[in-house]
């Protein structure tokens, strides 16, 4: 097989399923993961080609791909506000509007000793940016989900950074959930479920396949759910001055904001993402 054929193969092979550009990064991430190879080596190297080892563990990439499962699950990482995140099929893949948000989040910081939530943490991305970008605040992450927990915790090792973990559900009563911890914070972020289920037809099915529906959906008649619950805990877990960041549907960014001015927050800013679209809240205690 020549060195570019392989590359060939992989873009014919998907060339019904995905578009293009997809494709050229598709194809990078595959030879990354299994070669540790860049595309441009196999055409710049006419004598460079994959063992069969190689190819077999592309092959069955391939496959995989061709029945929609993310390639983030399939490699089993993925990059996240530079650190290398694990993800698997109980936490979300992380957004590239999460890490918008946590970048707002890093420059309202600003590089001071602060303390921070991070609710309905997932594979804890949000958290463990947080500690790596400001190593002098303190983290702590919340989550339902014991697999999603296991996750989290291995992220913090793998990315070398201090973050306490507890297990909750932000549905509970705000009461029996300041109990399990002994501080108040700064800072409380949360990106729960907030897609409608009427929304669901038109996505992706490498989503609605493979991720865990739980992180993803809210009823209908109740899209508010999840918001509700968290502003009201933050109104009782955070310090004088400290902030809510939440990140949105964009279809009910007013909607979202009057929820969580009804628990008390005064001071809200319903911010855009990079596309213009209604994606974050920013509310002071």
């Amino acid at each position: 097989m020549q060195s570019s054929s392989i590359i060939n193969q992989i873009q014919n092979s998907l060339h019904e399923i995905y578009p293009p550009g997809e494709i050229r990064s598709l194809t990078r991430r595959i030879l990354l993961h299994v070669c540790r190879r860049e595309p441009y080596h196999f055409l710049s190297d006419p004598n460079l080609r994959p063992s069969e080892t190689e190819l077999r563990r592309i092959a069955d990439i391939i496959e995989r791909l061709r029945r929609w499962e993310p390639v983030q699950y399939i490699t089993g990482e993925t990059d996240f506000y530079g650190c290398s995140i694990l993800v698997n099929p109980s936490v979300l893949i992380p957004r590239p509007e999460t890490e918008e948000l946590t970048e707002l989040i890093v420059e309202h910081i600003g590089g001071r000793p602060l303390s921070i939530l991070d609710l309905g943490s997932g594979s804890g991305c949000i958290a463990v940016a947080l500690a790596r970008s400001v190593p002098v605040s303190s983290v702590t992450a919340m989550d339902i989900s014991k697999e999603a927990l296991r996750t989290a915790r291995a992220n913090a090792d793998r990315n070398g950074v201090a973050v306490s973990f507890v297990e909750a559900d932000i549905l509970s009563p705000v009461e029996h959930i300041a109990s399990l911890f002994p501080r108040t914070f700064d800072i409380i972020v949360s990106n729960p479920p907030y897609i409608t289920e009427s929304e669901r037809e038109g996505m992706a099915r490498n989503v609605t396949m493979y991720e865990p529906e739980v992180a993803l959906f809210v009823p209908d008649n109740n899209p508010l759910l999840f918001y509700r619950s968290i502003a009201r805990f933050a109104m009782r877990m955070l310090n004088s001055g400290g902030t809510l960041w939440i990140e949105i549907n964009a279809r009910f960014g007013r909607e979202t904001c009057q929820a969580i001015a009804a628990e008390g927050f005064l001071n809200l800013e319903l911010l855009r993402d990079l596309s213009g679209k209604d994606r974050f809240i920013k509310a002071f205690c």
